[in-house]
C-alpha cells in the first residue's frame, strides 16, 4: 500500500521525502517495482501490512477475546 502510494505520486513529492514520511526504504520500494516481482507476491505483501496493521491496533493481541 505504502509502496503503492510512493509509486502514484513520485512525480509530485522527493522519493526520499516519502519514504521517510512512510517509514519505507527507497530499496524495498525498488523491490516492489522490480520486474519479476509478481502479482501474487505484491497481494500477500499487501495482505501481510494489514495483519500487521490489525495486530498493533488491537494492542498486539492475538485469538479471540475469550481465549487464554
Amino acid at each position: 500500500m505504502k509502496y503503492r502510494f510512493i509509486d502514484m505520486h513520485r512525480s509530485q513529492f522527493r522519493m526520499e521525502r516519502m519514504c521517510r514520511a512512510l517509514g519505507v526504504s527507497r530499496s524495498g520500494y525498488y523491490g516492489w517495482k522490480r520486474p519479476g516481482t509478481g502479482v501474487r507476491k505484491r497481494q500477500n505483501d499487501l495482505l501481510s501490512y494489514h495483519i500487521a496493521v490489525a495486530y498493533k491496533q488491537s494492542r498486539k493481541t492475538y485469538g479471540s477475546p475469550g481465549s487464554p
